[in-house]
């Protein structure tokens, strides 16, 4: 069974209890996810799972806001953007091409050539996902050196091993050039820039 909310997500319930959520762009993974269910002799509500997520998405158009929406109704979409950025650590592309999406969403005309939304929406969904995104940034990834298959982060209080020790062992500067780097989600290898 396929439910979708006044935000545009979709909570698809499978016969034997398990629930998905997912937003109109995560719709593919899902069908992926749920074939290869099926072909590990997953029950048959996955297969028409499937065919109600096919069908969902030759007929969505809905996007992720509505015209009458407040601006706490606004904030909470976007939050649910970041809140499953949270649980699946994508990479930032993902993070931005759903913004991009919101974006031209928010630009779209209607067929009088006049405004979907208003003007200063813009701005405010631009804000919203600035903020959001600025929080990922500080608090949610770490900056990390890659070094004979090993991570190094820099920062003081992370789990991993310290760029301290890659100090200690007298590197010279076309060693540290040659080393991969990137942005890794913290609690996770998941790379979120970089490498």
């Amino acid at each position: 069974m396929i439910n979708k909310n006044i935000y545009g997500l979709y909570m698809i319930t499978m016969s034997d209890g398990f629930k998905i959520k997912v937003n109109a762009s995560g719709l593919q993974s899902a069908y992926e996810s749920i074939i290869k269910a099926s072909i590990v002799n997953a029950p048959i509500s996955a297969v028409k799972s499937c065919k109600l997520i096919k069908q969902i998405e030759r007929t969505n158009n809905m996007g992720y806001f509505r015209p009458n929406m407040t601006y706490l109704q606004i904030h909470n979409v976007i939050k649910q953007v970041f809140t499953m950025a949270y649980i699946t650590k994508p990479h930032h592309m993902t993070l931005n091409s759903e913004f991009k999406a919101m974006k031209e969403e928010i630009n779209t005309r209607q067929k009088s050539g006049g405004r979907r939304y208003p003007v200063c929406l813009s701005g405010y969904v631009q804000g919203v996902f600035d903020t959001l995104y600025n929080d990922v940034q500080n608090n949610s990834v770490e900056f990390c050196y890659l070094y004979k298959g090993l991570l190094y982060s820099t920062h003081k209080r992370s789990n991993r091993l310290t760029t301290e020790r890659l100090h200690h062992m007298q590197l010279d500067q076309d060693e540290w050039q040659a080393m991969p780097n990137g942005f890794i989600w913290k609690e996770s290898n998941k790379v979120f820039s970089g490498f």
